[in-house]
């Protein structure tokens, strides 16, 4: 069976958990194979020397990743109880009673 870098050809880089691990070299040599892998959603690790130096992952998954998280503040003045509160459907007052006393 022929091989390419340290696999068998025909094959993706070894696996890695998740992710398919590739040598520089192979990777380079079959880099439309590596980035059909990425895109059929399976990260891709290319090491060098045994460490790790990269990942390539589909365009889509990295953009979801990267995207932007909602500030909290956001996140609470776009629910849906901000509208309820506004529309004073939602009251949040609390109670002003005195501490109630514990049985034993």
């Amino acid at each position: 069976m022929a091989t390419i870098g340290n696999r068998p050809a025909g094959k993706p880089g070894h696996s890695v958990g998740t992710a398919a691990r590739w040598q520089v070299q192979a990777a380079r040599a079959q880099f439309s194979m590596l980035i059909d892998e990425a895109l059929a959603g399976r990260p891709q690790r290319i090491s060098r020397r045994g460490k790790d130096v990269a990942v390539v992952v589909a365009a889509a998954d990295y953009d979801r990743l990267t995207k932007p998280r909602e500030s909290m503040v956001d996140f609470f003045r776009n629910s849906p109880l901000a509208e309820a509160m506004a529309e004073g459907g939602l009251d949040l007052e609390r109670e002003r009673d005195p501490i109630r006393d514990l049985l034993w």
